[in-house]
């Protein structure tokens, strides 16, 4: 079925674009201006350990979503939202225009993971 390998596709994409991201902020390969403001801004130590936390449970969603288990399309979902909920109360943060690119495409290949994992035939490959 070509939406099974089109979904396991997504999903590879969006750990790729994940891992680029990941990559760009532990680099520090970022414009001075952009790394001048985000070193200004205080990082909150409790939201830190949450980043980590959400970073692990991001990972084993993709996996289990990836081999089609339920929880990992619920996983996947909670991920999605929470990761939401961090970006609002996380603060301000700044992203060059590549990173913000490869951010929002993230963003939407996710959307898509969960479009097509609920509102799709792919539906039913999560019930077995």
């Amino acid at each position: 079925m070509k939406l099974k390998l089109i979904f396991k596709r997504l999903v590879l994409l969006n750990l790729f674009a994940f891992l680029i991201l990941l990559a760009i902020t532990l680099l520090e390969t970022e414009s001075d201006q952009v790394l001048d403001f985000n070193n200004s801004v205080a990082a909150n130590d409790t939201l830190m350990l949450l980043a980590l936390l959400w970073i692990f449970a991001f990972f084993v969603s993709l996996y289990f979503i990836y081999k089609f288990k339920k929880i990992g399309r619920q996983l996947f979902f909670y991920v999605f939202l929470i990761g939401i909920i961090m970006i609002v109360f996380g603060g301000p943060i700044a992203f060059d225009a590549a990173s913000y690119a490869i951010d929002s495409l993230a963003t939407a290949i996710s959307g898509a993971i969960i479009v097509l994992s609920y509102f799709s035939p792919l539906n039913k490959e999560f019930k077995k």
